[in-house]
């Protein structure tokens, strides 16, 4: 009777009990191996390093088994339909952090080179094939996504995953946009079905937790030119703080969560929140979560009806993590992850979705055009506002993306460290200089394993 008041259910079922068990262990396992489709897919679409030097895993499961290897030539041409960049700057995502780990499903066998994003100076150009056009020449400014690859000096990346560089953006900053725009764009347009609302009644009202974060403040600045109203949550005051400070959010608009709270307190905080941004409504519309575990059940309970949740991460899978995973602790969560009734789903007019960005990488005209849209709905290569043209002197144009931490790029190691952390703010972001000033650190590669 007491473990009933305290919420606490227990089945006694023996087989049931070894396949729960099992069930985390195998998933586990094949997370760890990584599948036959995240192979296959990575040996036709990565970025391949281009002799000078990457940053190259020697064994899953462990953050310092990276090392910076001198590749032994550099590589012919681009292949038809490809550019060579030469790499200014590298945007770290919390994808390399659990392929490092050994989490990953999609990432490629070891020895493999991390990072999915990038920005840099075309090197060399191929010749168009007959299903791609010619779009860049040598010396353009670039950013782009890849298919694992980018923590390299040079890359070879196929004209779709390539975007042009704003002019009035750094490199640091153009590398922090592809992958967690596009991430933040692919959950809000396509899955949350969020279009423009400014001639709509009554703004839709959207939670996105890690509000701080990459993600985050892309997702901000997506609802707020699309007129969505945001209300988000934060790990710590100081994230709040920083937020009010820089006029993204008002302080309102964001909550700290505990990492001591339940799910139904989180739902609590959620809720109270709506009633002090817009006291009529029941719930949020759309849910962006990247956490997990209770914030995610919070979530789906402050979802009005008709609302939806987009889950993109599992954020506190980390703290079961350090250089190496804890597997036990890893288990013990993996058991404890939240379910979902289908029955719930249709009684309250619910939905989940869930995606991977990974998955876009080989659908060349859904990316092509997803990466478009979102750049006219952000208006990054807007010019900047004149007299004539806006006489209060705001830019119409969106901010370039925040970069809360640089890092030379022969400091990678330190640098995914401090993204697992979970304490940043913004992008972290590793930066490349000339090549002379890192050849000491190289090493020799090692023969595939």
């Amino acid at each position: 009777r007491e473990r009933e008041e305290m919420g606490w259910a227990l089945r006694v079922d023996g087989a049931a009990f070894v396949a729960g068990c099992a069930a985390p262990l195998l998933c586990l396992l094949r997370s760890f191996r990584g599948t036959r489709r995240g192979r296959t897919l990575c040996a036709e679409l990565s970025s391949k390093s281009v002799g000078a030097l990457r940053w190259e895993a020697q064994r899953k499961g462990c953050i310092s088994s990276l090392r910076l290897v001198q590749s032994p030539s550099a590589l012919s041409d681009p292949p038809p339909g490809c550019a060579t960049v030469d790499v200014r700057a590298v945007g770290l995502n919390f994808a390399d952090v659990f392929a490092l780990l050994g989490l990953y499903s999609a990432s490629p066998p070891v020895p493999f080179t991390p990072g999915l994003e990038f920005s840099g100076v075309v090197s060399a150009v191929s010749g168009a094939d007959s299903s791609t056009a010619q779009e860049f020449v040598v010396g353009d400014e670039v950013m782009g996504v890849s298919f694992f690859g980018a923590y390299a000096t040079k890359v070879n990346v196929p004209f779709v995953q390539l975007r042009r560089k704003p002019s009035h953006w750094s490199f640091a900053e153009a590398a922090a946009f592809p992958v967690q725009a596009l991430t933040a764009w692919y959950a809000l347009y396509d899955l949350g079905g969020l279009r423009d609302s400014s001639d709509r009644k009554e703004a839709p009202l959207v939670l996105i937790n890690s509000v701080a974060g990459g993600v985050g403040l892309n997702a901000v600045r997506i609802c707020q030119a699309l007129g969505a109203t945001v209300i988000g949550s934060v790990s710590s005051a100081s994230k709040k703080q920083w937020l009010c400070a820089h006029g993204i959010l008002d302080a309102e608009h964001v909550m700290v969560r505990d990492s001591s709270w339940s799910s139904s307190q989180f739902e609590r905080a959620v809720r109270a929140t709506v009633q002090a941004v817009h006291g009529k409504r029941d719930g949020v519309d759309i849910v962006l979560d990247a956490v997990g575990a209770d914030v995610f059940r919070g979530s789906m309970g402050a979802l009005a009806r008709g609302g939806r949740m987009v889950t993109f991460g599992s954020a506190d899978y980390m703290s079961a993590c350090g250089d190496r995973p804890r597997w036990l602790e890893l288990i013990w969560r993996y058991l404890r992850r939240p379910t979902i009734d289908p029955g719930m789903l249709m009684r309250e007019n619910r939905s989940v979705m869930g995606f991977n960005l990974i998955w876009m990488m080989d659908r060349a005209e859904q990316l092509g055009a997803s990466m478009a849209a979102l750049e006219r709905c952000l208006r990054i290569h807007d010019s900047p506002p004149t007299a004539a043209s806006d006489r209060d002197g705001h830019e119409s144009r969106s901010p370039a993306p925040f970069v809360g931490v640089e890092l030379p790029f022969s400091q990678a190691p330190a640098a995914v460290k401090q993204l697992q952390t979970g304490r940043t703010v913004g992008k972290v972001v590793l930066i490349v200089p000339a090549l002379n000033n890192l050849s000491a650190h190289a090493q020799s590669p090692s023969p595939p394993s």
